[in-house]
């Protein structure tokens, strides 16, 4: 923490490079949330390009009480919500697919093909939650975040996260059980 407190010091001194620095340390983790929330490659380009935008314009009401790395999740998922507001997204097909393999199954021995069909029905899915319920979901049990740190990053109530993982949770094993249901059906035929 001490390197990154030396760091917001100097981007909030105007360095460029520091500014840069710390653009290199998050472009991925915020890349990769963008893409967990939008589904598509191009809209989480333009979300991570906003939330460095918004970064580099805010950074002088960064207080340093959380790591900058939390600063910008927020940042993203703020800027993702207000998207889905807005209905401000690329209207072509969305890839299910691209990305996704880091997020899901990647190191299980199940085929190719399986693994295909699987991560579709996953993202069908999660389609059906909320946007709140979805970055909530995929903060908690994608990205590895604490409920804590969720709550703080939606500037909710730790009960609001989990109020919301339960019904992300309930829509999905709702979905899980029709799929099964319909599998099972198909097969007796």
């Amino acid at each position: 923490m001490p390197k990154e407190t030396e760091l917001i010091k100097r981007i909030k001194q105007g360095d460029k490079a520091a500014f840069d620095a710390m653009i290199d340390d998050n472009i991925v983790n915020v890349r990769a949330l963008a893409l967990s929330l939008t589904r598509n490659p191009y809209d989480a380009d333009d979300i991570a390009q906003e939330v460095f935008l918004k970064a580099y314009k805010g950074i002088s009401g960064f207080r340093n009480d959380c790591r900058i790395g939390t600063w910008l999740y927020r940042i993203t998922i703020n800027t993702f919500l207000n998207m889905r507001k807005r209905n401000d997204f690329y209207q072509a097909e969305s890839n299910p697919g691209v990305g996704k393999d880091r997020l899901y199954l990647n190191d299980s021995p199940i085929s190719d093909c399986a693994r295909s069909d699987i991560n579709e029905k996953i993202e069908n899915a999660l389609c059906l939650l909320t946007p709140r319920e979805r970055t909530v979901f995929v903060l908690r049990h994608y990205e590895d975040i604490s409920i804590k740190e969720i709550a703080f990053m939606l500037a909710v109530s730790m009960n609001s996260v989990k109020t919301l993982l339960r019904r992300a949770a309930f829509k999905l094993k709702n979905c899980a059980l029709a799929v099964n249901r319909s599998n099972n059906g198909r097969n007796k035929k």
